[in-house]
């Protein structure tokens, strides 16, 4: 019997496959990621999904499984946000797309699933006002770490920063003579650096904050109390904390979405937005347009056609 080079390709396969477990091939894929350099938060959300992922499964190369497993995974994360679901998708269809090109796996499951991603809509609501500055006359100024978050929460809002990139500041990136903060790339979730720049009470504020700040701590713009670097979970219980204590609810997150959000209410364009949030598409950008159904029903009044009608319409009989 003489066998097709499909056929031929097919038991290479099979064997190479027979000689291999998801865990090595996974291991392997994380060490390419690593010589690529990617960063290092970037390599931790990789390993943790794809570890997360290994904890149920049965370590096998097998598609005919890993469809089974694939749906299975997806099946038991909660619907509370696009974000719970997309993020490990997004790993782990790197992780399958990689091995089929490797010929580990015949195709990506993901691809015959024709499992897609949840469709973000934008539903995450800005934080007001009001509620920040409630938040912001409640911090003890005496204390380090509410004096830390109260420019935490400037620095957000007049920025719009993300709180990975926040945590990652350093010293020699702030800029109090410009009034500006530098993103690296190794900082910036696009790998691409971008330069945001303060308003005059954020400056002298953060002028301030400095002062306070023992200089023998370890280079971070704002470490914690102990002078190592700050970590979201800790950031989170703090806001949540300070929730508590004040009545308001919001995140950290929100924060970012209610610079964009007024950022545009106040005349800002997409376009300056979309470089200031660090978007590399500005498709990102706009779904802060649909955010503020404010802003949706003031343009329209202004720029809507019908008000050229209106000198006229006394005019028009219906």
């Amino acid at each position: 019997t003489v066998l097709t080079n499909c056929e031929v390709q097919s038991m290479r396969m099979k064997m190479v496959c027979d000689d291999r477990t998801l865990r090595e091939v996974a291991n392997e894929f994380l060490a390419l990621k690593k010589a690529q350099k990617v960063r290092e938060r970037t390599l931790s959300d990789y390993k943790k999904y794809i570890d997360k992922f290994l904890e149920q499964s049965e370590n096998s190369l097998d598609v005919d499984v890993l469809k089974v497993e694939i749906l299975e995974y997806f099946a038991d994360i909660p619907k509370t946000s696009p974000a719970r679901f997309n993020h490990p998708y997004q790993y782990l269809h790197a992780l399958f797309s990689w091995a089929a090109k490797q010929d580990y796996i015949p195709y990506n499951p993901f691809e015959k699933l024709q499992l897609k991603k949840v469709r973000d809509e934008g539903n995450v609501q800005p934080a007001e006002i009001k509620e920040i500055q409630t938040l912001l006359k409640a911090l003890d100024k005496h204390n380090y770490t509410e004096l830390r978050d109260y420019n935490i929460v400037l620095l957000m809002l007049d920025t719009g920063i993300r709180t990975s990139e926040l945590m990652a500041i350093k010293n020699e990136d702030y800029n109090p003579e410009t009034q500006s903060i530098l993103i690296r790339p190794d900082v910036a979730k696009t790998s691409r650096s971008r330069t945001l720049y303060l308003s005059a009470m954020t400056n002298t504020s953060l002028k301030k904050f400095l002062k306070v700040k023992p200089k023998e701590w370890e280079n971070w713009l704002f470490p914690t109390r102990d002078g190592k670097k700050l970590q979201a979970n800790v950031l989170g219980r703090n806001f949540r904390k300070y929730c508590d204590r004040t009545g308001v609810k919001f995140t950290p997150y929100q924060i970012r979405h209610s610079f964009a959000t007024f950022y545009l209410e106040n005349g800002g364009d997409l376009f300056t937005l979309q470089r200031q949030m660090g978007h590399t598409d500005l498709q990102m950008t706009k779904r802060y347009t649909e955010i503020s159904d404010k802003l949706l029903v003031e343009s329209h009044q202004n720029y809507s056609p019908i008000g050229l009608l209106q000198d006229s319409s006394r005019r028009v009989k219906v």
